[in-house]
């Protein structure tokens, strides 16, 4: 048992220098142990014992060789002759020959640091330069280096009467390259397969990106190594997904690139921008209604492509069912409004039978023609959303006049109301129901004081989400009883809400207020609402037979159609305003 300690810190021990373990560091414990050992083996300086025996014995070759030709002279001069031997005797001895001194006194004792310098940068040579140089290449450097510390040490001794012994670093030099060269090999052989398999992977997620797998392929790119290839791929991603106004995806694409390479492109701007605007959305989602206002511009810097057929050119006004863009058709060089509807708003298992309704019904709305109608011109859908192209109105939603302190004139709301009672008119004819009759959805131009009627074919798809109540399910201040119930419904639903509608732009507040959806749907259902006359006086009293009918809780007593509706309103131009109506 006493044993069971040290054998789990031997183990540990062996797991940590296994981690450890690598070439490199081999390498860097060969340098410290041959710069800091005091006394190297016998093998290692016998390259250096060679080269000084070398060119000790080349120095006495040249002096034998000088003798022999001074002997073969014809200069017989005897004292001349004693002299030269007596040199050459004395050389030999060791009186006048350098090599009769030590080593150690003929190596000054800044080379010793020297040799240490030349080892560091062998191993900063081995572990930083050699990966990156092609393998022919660095065999040439490294026996180019090796061959020329082996000179500087001869011709030191030869010339200079210094010894600085570089042998151990040149054979330190050439095995290490050798070993790591293996080592190197081997990690080329596996970097080689990475490389095929990331190319693989790009390849994958290039195919799967054209298909409708967008949450696989933005999970495969956070995968990937970080590399060119992998940002070019996640920035064509991204700009697909904001194609199709998935921004979210379309920032997470971007946020990944953002994290590895911030100057990338222009991601960080497009991550900003949609950030901004995913914030916006948010609040609109959260909290009161944004309107969708067709001439209150919301400026953004968002790049925005192309959406169908139709280039983005701004965004106009965003509201709980999406969001309404300033378009352009470049067929014909015509502006358009395109409001987009995102399926995310409803359940997946009503999708395709919502996306058919969708498209028949916004096809019938774009079979209308009338002044007082927003024309829609085109309907098509993304993966993830729909959108509707029409007509861009030169004017401000009425919502913008539903406060106290903004009210129009009376008169001006009497002819507004009419031209809209008018407009369901001609649509409930055709079999068009609009459903979310609203001041936000109509749009008012206060110079040519005419009013147009927008979101046909949208307000089918609100009363259908489940997702959240109270904000898509069309405007609930503005619907009819049966309209609440779910309950099938009629033109007589339309005219309800325009008389909510009258009711609001005549007082500046709605005929039913409430704190809570069921506390809302109950007063409509069951309370009475107050007069116009009673929260303003000077109102004709027209607007309390007119609104009063409008709002009856029961459909019979409506107005018959709204045709009758636009009949009572003429009537009271005429009668309390003397205006004349075409």
């Amino acid at each position: 048992m006493s044993n069971t300690p040290v054998k789990s810190k031997f183990k540990q021990l062996i797991a940590l220098i296994y981690e450890l373990y690598s070439v490199n560091t081999l390498v860097l414990i060969a340098a410290v142990f041959l710069a800091l050992v005091p006394e190297r083996p016998q093998w290692v300086q016998q390259l250096d014992d060679s080269l000084y025996a070398a060119v000790a014995t080349s120095d006495q070759l040249v002096l034998l060789k000088n003798e022999q030709a001074i002997q073969k002279s014809h200069v017989y001069d005897q004292m001349g002759l004693n002299d030269i031997a007596g040199s050459l005797a004395s050389i030999f001895n060791g009186d006048a020959f350098h090599f009769n001194h030590t080593r150690d006194e003929l190596t000054p004792m800044a080379f010793a640091l020297v040799e240490r310098f030349v080892m560091v940068l062998i191993v900063l040579v081995l572990i930083r330069g050699l990966p990156k140089v092609p393998e022919e290449r660095s065999l040439k450097i490294v026996f180019g280096i090796a061959c020329s510390t082996m000179f500087i040490e001869v011709a030191l001794l030869r010339f200079a009467n210094l010894w600085m012994p570089m042998g151990a670093a040149s054979q330190f030099l050439i095995g290490a390259y050798f070993i790591m060269l293996l080592q190197l090999k081997h990690e080329m052989n596996i970097q080689d397969i990475r490389k095929q398999l990331h190319n693989t992977s790009l390849d994958y997620i290039r195919d799967i990106s054209n298909t409708d797998s967008s949450e696989k392929t933005l999970r495969l790119l956070k995968q990937c190594k970080p590399c060119a290839d992998t940002y070019e791929l996640a920035y064509s991603f991204a700009r697909d997904q904001q194609n199709k106004r998935l921004h979210l995806l379309a920032a997470q694409a971007y946020q990944i690139i953002y994290d590895n390479h911030r100057g990338f492109k222009d991601v960080a701007q497009r991550l900003a921008d949609i950030k901004a605007a995913t914030k916006l959305n948010n609040s609109a989602s959260h909290g009161t209604l944004v309107p969708l206002d067709a001439t209150k511009v919301v400026e953004r810097n968002i790049i925005l492509p192309k959406l169908g057929r139709y280039q983005m050119i701004r965004e106009l006004g965003r509201g709980a069912m999406g969001v309404v863009y300033l378009g352009e058709d470049p067929r014909i060089a015509r502006k358009v409004a395109i409001k987009t509807l995102p399926y995310s708003q409803f359940p997946q298992d009503q999708l395709q039978e919502l996306r058919e309704r969708f498209c028949r019904e916004a096809k019938a709305a774009g079979r209308l023609s009338h002044p007082n109608i927003v024309t829609v011109y085109d309907v098509g859908e993304e993966r993830e959303l729909a959108y509707i192209a029409m007509d861009y109105v030169d004017g401000a939603a009425l919502d913008a006049h539903c406060r106290q302190d903004k009210l129009l004139p009376v008169v001006t709301v009497y002819s507004i109301v009419l031209q809209v009672a008018e407009a369901l008119s001609y649509a409930h004819q055709n079999q068009i129901i609009h459903r979310d009759i609203k001041p936000s959805n109509l749009l008012y131009n206060a110079d040519t004081n005419q009013v147009k009627v927008s979101d046909f074919g949208i307000a089918r798809m609100s009363d259908e989400s489940k997702t959240k109540t109270g904000q898509v399910m069309g405007s609930p201040v503005y619907m009819a009883p049966e309209q609440l119930k779910g309950a099938k419904v009629s033109g007589a639903a339309d005219i309800f809400s325009l008389g909510a509608t009258f009711y609001q732009l005549l007082t500046g507040t709605t005929p039913f207020k409430a704190d809570s959806l069921p506390e809302l749907t109950i007063k409509i259902m069951s309370k009475k609402h107050k007069s116009v006359r009673e929260l303003r006086s000077d109102l004709p009293a027209s607007a309390v037979r007119i609104t009063n009918r409008a709002l009856n809780k029961d459909p019979a007593k409506r107005f018959a159609n709204a045709e009758e509706m636009a009949s009572h309103l003429r009537k009271a131009l005429s009668n309390d305003f003397n205006a004349r109506v075409a």
